[in-house]
């Protein structure tokens, strides 16, 4: 039997102590390096504040300043947008919280920060700001929505922010890959000649990168003598920018690209009951349906014209989130906990005889966040549609997760299936998703609740 407190006390205890770099700031890399987790930074505070931790919490907050806006959440040169809300809405947390003034402070001073850099004429939000250019980008990046949705709960402080989510959303929506496919693109644009390029580059199947083009674009201080100085050559720079530019972002990625745009819309409706936001979701389920629902589940990625791919179990725990919470806050169509029963079914076929959940059906290893998701995600349907033996298997899930995985250095990122470690060259144990395993206890210590009828758990199991 797993003793709950006693594991989030040796969890939160580790956290605080072996995930400290040398400059006294939590870690995002284990063994601690220069990377901090402030990017990261709401994957993490809710739950240690869950557990008491505001003292060491608002310790790591008052050794930044105003400067940690652009020295600790840019990728080099380049501060992406979808990068920030993370920031924001860690400090939002810590914040309301505990009043701390200076905490106050620095998310205000961030929040104006990313309206100078993202937001533009026509509603436009820039998919990142390059700070070696000072010019932001032509593209937008559903991704995004995060900060959109971050925007909503932070508006008393800064009423600037008031009106924004709304207007880039519905910008968002007019875009003619939304009207034709139902989904957002893992990036676009409004520009005539920037669509006509990635029409091209999509018939071309000339795709920007599966994650936000990092390794394409920006550059590293961090990267060692030779890579440096070809990143920082004038010449690579401009033909590296031009290879990013010319590759379509015209294809859709479920996770974040697709998700985080949905609970922004399902927070907007909450808000307005403006029927946009209905009409929007509903095509927006119906586009998933079409381009991404398998029998086995859901799969992450779908390129127009392109055959079905390998289904996985973030999308198919995150698709069941979404349809959820649309149940719950927009409208009682059962047919939304039919799928998302179905999908949950689907994935518990690919169950290993150890207890736990690969990545996808034919995966080697599982993920320690997954588990934690997916058993959240079992828990939510299972509580509105009624099925207590969907919720018992998530509590098991969550259990063996705790037993499986846990080492004398924290709980390790990957097992297989026989519960054996899988050794990565960095993060073997992640500081991030030991954060983010905390939330699996406060799951299983909360289990005699319902999600749905607790506004504080719906908030802190919010996965965006």
């Amino acid at each position: 039997m797993l003793d709950y407190a006693a594991t989030a006390n040796w969890l939160v205890s580790l956290i605080e102590s072996r995930f400290i770099n040398e400059t006294g700031l939590l870690s995002r890399t284990f063994p601690p390096s220069a990377r901090t987790i402030f990017d990261n930074l709401d994957d993490v505070a809710p739950f240690l504040l869950h557990y008491g931790r505001q003292d060491f919490l608002l310790e790591q907050t008052r050794k930044l300043d105003e400067s940690a806006f652009e020295n600790l959440l840019p990728i080099g040169n380049i501060l992406y947008a979808y990068k920030i809300d993370e920031y924001l809405g860690g400090l939002n947390a810590i914040y309301r919280a505990t009043g701390d003034e200076h905490c106050k402070h620095l998310l205000i001073d961030a929040a104006h920060k990313c309206l100078s850099y993202f937001f533009g004429p026509n509603e436009h939000f820039a998919e990142f700001y390059d700070l070696r250019t000072k010019k932001p980008a032509k593209h937008f990046s559903p991704w995004a929505a995060g900060l959109l949705e971050t925007f909503l709960e932070i508006t008393d402080l800064v009423p600037e922010l008031h009106g924004v989510p709304e207007s880039v959303m519905q910008r968002w929506l007019s875009h003619p890959y939304v009207k034709n496919t139902g989904l957002f693109p893992f990036r676009a644009s409004f520009s005539a000649n920037g669509e006509m390029v990635n029409g091209i580059s999509a018939r071309l199947g000339m795709w920007c990168k599966e994650a936000p083009a990092i390794t394409d674009f920006g550059q590293y201080p961090s990267d060692p003598g030779f890579k440096a100085m070809l990143k920082r050559n004038p010449l690579i720079y401009g033909l590296r920018r031009m290879n990013y530019a010319f590759r379509s972002g015209h294809w859709s990625q479920l996770m974040k690209s697709n998700t985080t745009p949905a609970f922004t819309m399902i927070a907007l409706y909450a808000r307005s009951k403006d029927v946009i936001w209905k009409t929007a979701l509903e095509h927006w389920v119906l586009g998933v349906h079409e381009h991404m629902v398998q029998t086995e589940g859901v799969q992450g990625m779908y390129y127009p014209g392109n055959k079905r791919l390998e289904t996985s179990l973030v999308d198919s725990f995150i698709f069941i989130d979404v349809l959820c919470d649309m149940y719950f806050h927009v409208t009682q169509d059962k047919t939304l906990l039919e799928t998302a029963t179905e999908i949950a079914e689907a994935c518990l076929k690919w169950r290993w005889s150890n207890g736990l959940m690969p990545m996808s059906p034919k995966n080697a290893r599982d993920h320690l966040d997954g588990q934690v998701d997916f058993s959240i995600a079992l828990r939510r349907v299972g509580e509105l549609a009624n099925r207590r033996d969907l919720k018992d298997v998530s509590k098991d899930i969550m259990e063996t997760t705790f037993n499986l995985h846990r080492s004398q250095d924290g709980l390790s990122t990957h097992v297989d299936e026989h519960g054996a470690v899988i050794p990565l060259p960095v993060n073997t144990i992640d500081p991030k998703y030991n954060g983010l395993a905390l939330k699996g206890l406060i799951h299983l210590q909360s289990f005699d609740q319902n999600i749905y009828e607790n506004p504080f758990l719906m908030d802190l199991f919010k996965d965006r």
